[in-house]
């Protein structure tokens, strides 16, 4: 005995509407698929969000260091002014 064949098979040749079943999978198929493409962009755009933070705390660390560095530099020429020449 010969199994039923594969309904793709069967509907695609001969054109009928797909079954109520068949149309639930679809719709089902589809709502997964719509899921799973907003969860990506969610978490996407969520990424993004948290690497404009790191830039942006990188960027205010990078101004303390310079505006310290600067400090350093006026305080080691005050030092230096205040120091006698040998």
């Amino acid at each position: 005995m010969q199994g039923a064949p594969a309904l793709s098979n069967t509907r695609g040749r001969t054109g009928a509407p797909p079954t109520r079943k068949e149309s639930t999978l679809y719709l089902l198929y589809f709502t997964l698929w719509c899921l799973v493409t907003v969860a990506m962009l969610w978490d996407m755009r969520r990424s993004h969000r948290h690497s404009q933070a790191m830039l942006e705390r990188i960027e205010t660390s990078a101004e303390r260091i310079a505006a310290s560095a600067e400090r350093i530099a006026q305080l080691t020429a005050e030092v230096l002014r205040r120091t006698p020449a040998p």
